[in-house]
């Protein structure tokens, strides 16, 4: 058995179980799909040029049974401010969430000033009227969502963090594709998340890295697990091997 694979599906896991633990401890509790978005730059300073932001979206949808996660990884070229890189991040996230058709959506920033703006009544007037193009996208889709905009603390956001920080760090060229999986077994021949991402189209935004990620609570079952054991359409892992692996990661599993 892979050691590496195994270690990918420990992580991923982690992922779930870390985000019903935020989902449970946020102010207002929150129903259905949850969008989790951050930026990594250099901080501000006077006169400074532009630069490279790397954006770290994470998705959660928690059910009673089943949750479904979705990492998404991006650069965001020639952005002056923090305000407009993360900006960036919630129209992409929009865009996504928009392409996927989900109805629904919260989105989760730990940028004070960016969700004041967002859910204020002087929409024309960004802190940097650069990021304008951005703010804009965002608010022409999320009008159109049943959802809220709220302002979290960095404690909680922390894997929408680490992406965007390995999203800054990514080493690309113009032989560089979009690295996607899906590990969903409801997603045997076609990806939705794979589809919608193709038609994403986002001024100066380059997709990096995207991968989607289900999780049967009841069955304590991981779509991650066709990623340790084979890829969709071979053989599923037999019950003894499954149940060995969860053991090996959960001890405490029965």
């Amino acid at each position: 058995m892979n050691r590496q694979n195994i270690q990918f599906y420990h992580t991923q896991t982690q992922d779930i179980h870390q985000t019903i633990n935020r989902a449970t401890s946020l102010p207002i509790p929150l129903q259905g799909p949850t969008c989790y978005t951050d930026a990594s730059l250099s901080p501000d300073q006077p006169n400074m040029a532009s630069r490279t932001a790397g954006i770290g979206i994470f998705i959660s949808n928690l059910q009673e049974y089943s949750t479904t996660t979705i990492h998404i990884k991006a650069q965001v070229k020639e952005v002056h401010t923090v305000f407009a890189a993360k900006a960036a991040g919630l129209a992409l996230a929009a865009m996504v969430i928009d392409l996927l058709h989900i109805p629904s959506c919260n989105f989760l920033s730990d940028s004070q000033l960016l969700v004041h703006f967002l859910n204020g009544q002087d929409r024309q007037n960004p802190q940097d009227w650069r990021a304008k193009p951005y703010t804009e996208i965002f608010r022409n889709i999320f009008d159109h969502l049943q959802g809220q905009l709220l302002k979290i603390d960095r404690a909680q956001n922390h894997i929408a963090d680490l992406l965007a920080k390995q999203a800054l760090h990514f080493q690309i060229d113009e032989q560089t594709t979009v690295q996607t999986s899906c590990s969903c077994i409801l997603h045997p021949h076609q990806c939705p998340l794979l589809q919608a991402l193709s038609h994403v189209n986002l001024q100066s935004v380059r997709l990096l890295a995207a991968n989607i990620l289900s999780f049967d609570v009841k069955k304590k079952r991981c779509g991650i697990m066709l990623a340790v054991f084979g890829k969709v359409g071979k053989s599923l892992p037999s019950h003894q091997e499954e149940v060995g692996l969860l053991h090996m990661l959960h001890p405490t599993s029965p």
